[in-house]
């Protein structure tokens, strides 16, 4: 499961949780806090930047709940 534009907002935070504990073949989940509307071939474009803060706050409990095995991608 792929997730961008994670910003940390409670019902992302519970939609990402539902999944992960209903889902136990899952094997990989990414969490990305990027928005990906950006034109990846223009140099000149400003890149996104990583939210940290997001990112701490799901890492503990979706580590917690994902299945043996699973990997987690948080960018």
């Amino acid at each position: 499961m792929r997730v961008t534009g994670f910003k940390g907002a409670r019902g992302q935070a519970e939609f990402i949780m539902h999944v992960v504990e209903n889902a136990p073949a899952i094997e990989v989940v990414t969490v990305d806090t990027a928005q990906r509307l950006t034109d990846a071939w223009d140099p000149d474009e400003v890149k996104p930047e990583l939210n940290s803060d997001a990112l701490d706050m799901v890492r503990g409990p979706l580590l917690d709940r994902l299945p043996v095995g699973a990997k987690l991608l948080l960018s």
